[in-house]
Parts: structure tokens; C-alpha cells; sequence
């Protein structure tokens, strides 16, 4: 590591994630290099390791700073389970989308720091409110966390690829056209629906959905695994 320079400039932690967030929300994560920091700093490189031990270290600070966008305030504890999964995951995806280009980094990041498991535990006392078990409740929370993260990250790439488009739109980019007449009779019909139907929208059915099956196997006692199942091989 290069010694500090005395006419170098004093950073914060603060400042290094701020300057971060602007250059991911402007390149993405592609274009995003200590280099390319250091410049927006207006220092050298090196300096930013005296506030960041590494590139992981700062990746960690970027999904902090993201996942702390979610407003957990959101909760009513006296609405449904179904609507309590639903509002919670409506805000989780409002909270990634606010930045995009970002939400890659957080789908693949091992959810750690306190910031990052806020929206864990958010989910967790959803489901242990309405008498989840453990191993039902983990059951539910990583569902509902795969189904969100994968769904947003695939709109947040949308978005990115379309950068004016202003209305949200499905996550379908090719048309019933593209088909050879008869190949795809089914996807013919269905695909026409996408058009109008909104990203937004389809993600809240999901939610809906995904709720109400969670409760439903819970109810049914069907949601947690069965001794042999735990003991089997995994298929």
C-alpha cells in the first residue's frame, strides 16, 4: 500500500459509498473500478484502501447502502399474513430498484451485515407471527428472498437496457410475431396479455401468490419436510 500524501484530500467511508453508488447507478458494475473511484474522488486508488480494506469490504458497504433504503416502518402487524408478504415485498423490490444497475450485486451477495439482515428478520417475524415453525418459517423466508431478488433483478436488467423508457413494462421483450405461425400456439395467445400487464403488477400477483401457498401448506401442515424427507437423499 502506498503511504498517504500530505496534499492528498481526507475521505470518509461515507463519501467512498456515495461516490460508489453514483458510478454503479451511471456505468454499472462493469465500469466500476477502484481507478475509476479514485478519479471520481479526485485521489489516488490506494487512498481508498485506508478507508476500505478491499473490493469485497466496499461491495458489502454498497448492498448496506442499498438494502437501507427499505422501509420496514411499512409492516402492519394487525393486516394478514398474505398482505404483510405482499407489502413487504413490494417495498423490499421499490428499495432495490432505486438503483439497478446495483441490484446484481445484491442477488449474488451472502446477506451478512446488520443492514442486510434487517429485511431477514423483517420477514422472519411475519411468518413466526402467523405460527410458522423454525423450519417453516426458513422455508418461507428464502423462498420469498429468491423469488424477490430473482424478479427484480431481471426487471432492474429491463430497465438498465431501456434507459427511457418511463412507464414500466413486462418483462417479455419479443412479440408473438417473432414466432413462426403455429410453432408456439400457447405463448401466441399469452404473450399479447404481457404487453399491458406491468412489471409492477405481475410482481405484486406473484407476491399474492407466493403468500397465499406458503399459508396454504402451512395450514395443510404440508410445509415443513417429514422426518424421511430430511433423512433422504436429496433428489
Amino acid at each position: 500500500m502506498a503511504p498517504r500524501k500530505a496534499n492528498q484530500p481526507q475521505l470518509t467511508q461515507e463519501q467512498i459509498v456515495s461516490a460508489s453508488m453514483g458510478l454503479i447507478d451511471e456505468v454499472g458494475l462493469a465500469g466500476h473500478s477502484m481507478r475509476r473511484l479514485g478519479a471520481e474522488l479526485g485521489v489516488d486508488p490506494s487512498t481508498i484502501y485506508y478507508h476500505v480494506p478491499s473490493r469485497a469490504a466496499l461491495y458489502d458497504l454498497i448492498v448496506d447502502e442499498v438494502l437501507s433504503g427499505i422501509d420496514l416502518s411499512v409492516d402492519d402487524p394487525s393486516a394478514s399474513p398474505e398482505e404483510r408478504v405482499v407489502t413487504a415485498g413490494l417495498e423490499y423490490r421499490r428499495a432495490l430498484l432505486r438503483h439497478p444497475r446495483a441490484v446484481p450485486l445484491v442477488a449474488v451477495r451472502a446477506l451478512r451485515t446488520p443492514a442486510q439482515l434487517r429485511p431477514i428478520e423483517a420477514f422472519s417475524r411475519i411468518f413466526f407471527d402467523a405460527g410458522f415453525s423454525p423450519v417453516e418459517a426458513m422455508i418461507a423466508v428464502d423462498t420469498c428472498g429468491t423469488a424477490i431478488l430473482g424478479a427484480t433483478n431481471m426487471h432492474a436488467a429491463s430497465l438498465t437496457r431501456s434507459e427511457h423508457h418511463e412507464q414500466e413494462t413486462s418483462q417479455t421483450d419479443f412479440t408473438a410475431d417473432a414466432f413462426p405461425p403455429g410453432q408456439y400456439p400457447n405463448l401466441t395467445r399469452m404473450l399479447p396479455a404481457g404487453a399491458s400487464l406491468g412489471a409492477g403488477l405481475e410482481f405484486e400477483r406473484a407476491m399474492r401468490a407466493l403468500a397465499t401457498g406458503l399459508l396454504a401448506l402451512h395450514a395443510a401442515g404440508t410445509l415443513a419436510p417429514s422426518d424421511s424427507e430430511i433423512g433422504g437423499e436429496a433428489p
